[in-house]
């Protein structure tokens, strides 16, 4: 089964990754990355979020092999996003007319072998194991052919050259991000950064060189400390609405559509949300978050030396603080963490016994495990995103239940809630009421979502 979506002038191709691996159709681009599906599928089931279209959910649904099942349009493209990410979709889209220029570059490209002249050579290194992959074309489709390391050796070809690496918030390489670049005497040319987050072109000329990261917002990208001699910005994508389903946060959200969490949260369409919750990661399934137009960037670097770039809010941050059972914090703990799709992280909680990693943005899942390797090591299941506000029953009760007042979240009635909550405001010296009040609310985010001492018990009263 697969199926073809309407995407304003041209068409999109979902197909399932079983039994057998799909080939798309000829000249058609793809696999597309789960960022530039998702802006496919966004634009095909409607920009507000209330579009909804039988066949995707179908597919889904037959993905899943749930059966038959109706979602809301949030949830149907959180379900499309989770089966590109895990494999178990495939997407490609229908050239463009910048495609077709790009393809016919590349043919052309193939078809000179011999006689490669000043205007006709670029030499494009790449970076990594996957390398840099680029075509340069011009305006009028008039081929600039694919180069290759061995044509930098005609006497006519520049002699400049230029790196571009781009790195996250980690220091560690942002890997396959889309580019394009223009140097000075040449015409506009792309291709993904390697796996380790280097652009690289040599046997160009003298000059500055234009280089965009498209799929990123202006605001998301900067300068450490690159020699960047100007810059333009440009609306490059219109405004959306995105539909929280269980799992999301701002910093996932901002990582699929290419901006940083500040952006997103501090946008004046998001007032409304940013007075409703408490923090920009923690929100309930139904809020809607907009995501503004997105401005792209041009810079203009100088050639001759590495400009680096960071990429900002990714990866997220994840930081856990850990108690023992009388409540004294767990200093210097051994802790293993596995998160899908990156390498494992291990470390050992600090002083007050906070165990702090980075991880994917759009991570769901992890397993944790404490304490020196072994039989009798501490193991927890991670859910990522899945923390609900405070302004929520649920988010009162996984609360207290972090805190050591609720031993099963999953079974809790209302009594044994108002119990625990009794006890926390005795712990807290807040008045006891067994309702979650304000200042009840406000002393939960206090103690569960910040990082500070566990309030000591009441003093017994004098004798």
């Amino acid at each position: 089964m697969e199926v073809r979506i309407r995407v304003v002038e041209r068409w999109c191709l979902l197909v399932p990754a079983f039994p057998s691996p799909p080939v798309g159709p000829a000249g058609w681009i793809g696999p597309l990355s789960t960022p530039e599906a998702m802006r496919q599928v966004e634009v095909a089931l409607g920009r507000e979020g209330a579009g909804r279209d039988g066949q995707v959910e179908s597919l889904i649904n037959a993905i899943d092999g749930a059966g038959p099942r109706s979602r809301t349009p949030g949830e149907l493209l959180a379900a499309v996003e989770r089966c590109l990410r895990d494999g178990r979709l495939i997407a490609w889209r229908e050239p463009d007319a910048f495609d077709r220029r790009r393809l016919a570059a590349e043919t052309a490209a193939r078809a000179k072998t011999a006689d490669r002249s000043a205007d006709a050579v670029r030499t494009v290194g790449g970076g990594g194991a996957a390398g840099t992959e680029a075509v340069m074309a011009t305006a009028a489709s008039a081929a600039k052919p694919l180069p290759t390391a061995a044509s930098a050796s005609a006497a006519t070809v520049g002699s400049a050259w230029i790196e571009v690496l781009l790195i996250g918030d980690d220091d560690r390489p942002i890997a396959r991000e889309h580019w394009r670049a223009r140097p000075a005497d040449g015409a506009w040319g792309s291709g993904r950064v390697g796996d380790d987050g280097l652009l690289r072109l040599t046997g160009i000329a003298d000059g500055e060189c234009a280089v965009s990261f498209d799929d990123l917002d202006a605001a998301s990208w900067q300068s450490r400390g690159a020699a960047v001699s100007g810059s333009t910005q440009s609306p490059a994508a219109a405004a959306l609405r995105h539909r929280v389903v269980q799992g999301d946060s701002v910093a996932s959200v901002a990582q699929t559509h290419g901006f940083a969490p500040d952006t997103i949260w501090d946008h004046p369409d998001n007032a409304a949300l940013r007075q409703q919750r408490e923090h920009a990661n923690i929100l309930a399934p139904g809020d809607v978050v907009v995501i503004p137009a997105r401005e792209a960037k041009t810079v203009l670097l100088a050639v001759g030396r590495r400009h680096v770039f960071h990429r900002r809010g990714v990866p997220a941050v994840l930081r856990l603080q850990f108690y023992d059972e009388a409540r004294q914090q767990r200093v210097g703990v051994a802790w293993r963490l596995r998160v899908a799709g990156v390498p494992p992280a291990s470390g050992q909680t600090d002083e007050q016994g906070v165990l702090c990693a980075y991880l994917p943005a759009d991570a769901r899942s992890g397993e944790l495990a404490l304490g020196p390797p072994s039989d009798d090591e501490e193991r927890y299941q991670l859910a990522f995103g899945h923390l609900d506000p405070v302004a929520t029953p649920a988010g009162v009760t996984v609360r207290l239940a972090s805190l050591g007042f609720i031993a099963d979240p999953d079974a809790v009635t209302a009594a044994v809630r108002s119990q625990a909550l009794r006890a926390f405001q005795r712990r807290c010296q807040l008045p006891v009421t067994g309702e979650a009040d304000d200042a009840t609310r406000a002393k939960l985010v206090a103690v569960n979502d910040g990082l500070c001492a566990y309030p000591p018990p009441p003093k017994p009263p004098a004798t």
